[in-house]
């Protein structure tokens, strides 16, 4: 067999019905580029008292992976993240073609993560996965950047198998850097209210979605589910270190809540009813310590970190809003 180039490896998705149930991976992102995927599950060694050599091996039976993923936001790929981290949901009609999806967390029950079948590979070799899920992601937004990260995590590997043959590419709508403002209230019913005048930098971290449920059944061949925990869910915000960016150190010292909303703004999506491209984060934040003094540009900046919590009135924690013109994942 010739030797594989790396950069001709695809990676596709598809999403599940059943999770865990194979399907097709039949969509190519545009924006997102996905890893190949690594084992996780090492074998056991054993060493008896003397004997300085090791004479067992046993392997493991929790088999799983992981691949990175990472790319820049675009208003329509970033739904197959959103519908895995948060929660699956449909879209609503937003003008005449316009597709507007709103993803949160509930405070006290489950929400259902979308799952999707991933094959990487190509015609020579390939390899797939099931029962893949994001279980952590991050955004970077800032004038120069409109990065996403994180990680998938799925069941254990299958190997050489056929790559799903013309998958069809998500064209991608960007989420320009220059197309971003940020907003901050002391309410969530406050927002958007005024753009902030001087946000440098906001970034997203959201980790600790799920972890994997392995039982003792010799049948299964890695995990059965994969459970909800307490997401450990933080945003930074990068801001002047004059009076206006020192003043969220009130919300420091009084256990307050502050809600930053970052909104991007993209092409009119034409129609009878016009509509228009949407990205939308809405964030209720405790400032959690003091905060770190940064430089960029020459400037001398704050960077203020804050935890994620649930507010009553709103009766959330967060908030992502998408329009675009995708109907279905």
């Amino acid at each position: 067999m010739a030797d594989q180039s790396a950069v001709y490896f695809l990676s596709q998705l598809g999403k599940e019905t059943t999770a865990g149930t194979s399907v097709a991976a039949n969509k190519l992102m545009q924006s997102l580029g996905m890893g190949r995927m690594q084992g996780v599950g090492d074998s056991t060694m054993f060493r008896p008292q003397g004997s300085k050599l090791d004479t067992i091996v046993t392997p493991t039976g929790m088999r799983m992976v992981t691949f990175p993923f990472d790319g820049v936001m675009t208003y329509n790929e970033l739904e197959y993240i959103w519908n895995s981290a948060l929660n699956s949901v449909s879209p609503s009609n937003d003008g005449t073609n316009g597709k507007k999806w709103t993803h949160t967390l509930t405070k006290g029950a489950v929400d259902t993560k979308q799952t999707y079948t991933y094959e990487n590979g190509n015609s020579v070799h390939a390899q797939k996965a099931t029962f893949c899920q994001v279980t952590d992601l991050n955004l970077e937004m800032s004038k120069s950047m409109n990065k996403v990260s994180g990680t998938f995590t799925g069941q254990q590997i299958t190997d050489d198998i056929t790559i799903t043959a013309t998958p069809t590419e998500i064209t991608p709508i960007i989420v320009t850097p220059q197309s971003f403002d940020v907003y901050l209230a002391d309410t969530q019913a406050a927002l958007p209210g005024t753009a902030y005048t001087r946000p440098f930098k906001v970034t997203l971290s959201i980790g600790n979605i799920a972890t994997p449920l392995f039982r003792m059944t010799s049948a299964d061949s890695s995990y059965i589910a994969m459970m909800e925990t307490a997401p450990s869910i933080s945003l930074k915000l990068t801001t002047d270190s004059d009076d206006a960016g020192q003043a969220l150190r009130s919300q420091l010292t009084a256990g307050s809540t502050k809600f930053i909303m970052v909104k991007s703004l993209g092409a009119v999506i034409a129609g009878a009813i016009p509509s228009q491209y949407l990205f939308q984060l809405t964030f209720a934040g405790a400032v959690s310590k003091e905060p770190t003094p940064t430089e960029d540009m020459g400037a001398a900046l704050l960077e203020w970190e804050m935890s994620n919590i649930y507010d009553s009135t709103w009766g959330k924690s967060l908030e992502v809003v998408n329009t675009n013109v995708l109907a279905a994942l």
